[in-house]
Order: structure tokens, then C-alpha cells, then sequence
């Protein structure tokens, strides 16, 4: 609905604000019923995903690259691979069932 409405401006900023408080819900209702150690293992693969796109995106233009088609995925996935490990070895956050539900999130998003 957001794409479809992006051009009628009161209807669209109001879809928007509907949109935002449902997601704002989704994750305070998750965050509630979760444990505190899978909500700072997802915050900070999130972090590692924002910055290693964010990375990825200064080294292709400074490079004059183009963004192909799976190459920020790919990048940002591996890193955040790499960190999950490193987090799972050094801490384990998390029990075995967690470990997959949250880096296949991670992945999708």
C-alpha cells in the first residue's frame, strides 16, 4: 500500500504512521518476551549489517564500481556471518534453536 499511495501526500504519510506504530509493536511485543541476550545479539548483527553495506557502498564508489546484482548482499552477509561466529564462540548468547532463527533473520533482512 505505501508503494501504490507514494504520490497521494495526506494518504501516504498517514499509511506511513500506521505502518511505523504496527512495526514499533511487533518489535516492543518481541523484545518484551524475549530474552535480553538474543535482543543484543540481534542489535549488534544489525550494527555489523548497517556498517558493512555502509562500507561496501564507500570502497565501490571510490572505486567506480557499480552495485551488481547480488554483490552488497553477498558482502554484508559474510560479514555479518563472520561476526555471528566470532560472537557464538567468544559469548554464546544464545541457545542452538536461537542461533538459526536469528541469523537467517539477519540474512532475509
Amino acid at each position: 500500500p505505501l508503494y501504490i499511495y507514494r504520490q497521494k501526500h495526506p494518504v501516504n504519510l498517514l499509511l506511513l504512521g500506521v505502518f511505523t506504530v504496527a512495526i514499533s509493536f511487533a518489535v516492543g511485543m518481541t523484545c518484551a518476551f524475549t530474552s535480553g541476550k538474543v535482543i543484543l545479539e540481534a542489535a549488534i548483527l544489525t550494527t555489523v549489517v548497517v556498517f558493512s553495506l555502509t562500507a561496501y557502498t564507500f570502497w565501490a564508489v571510490k572505486r567506480g564500481k557499480d552495485f551488481s546484482f547480488l554483490g552488497p548482499f553477498l558482502f554484508a552477509s559474510l560479514i555479518m556471518l563472520l561476526v555471528f561466529g566470532f560472537i557464538q564462540v567468544r559469548c554464546s548468547f544464545s541457545s542452538f534453536p536461537f542461533i538459526y532463527q536469528s541469523s537467517l533473520l539477519r540474512i532475509l533482512q
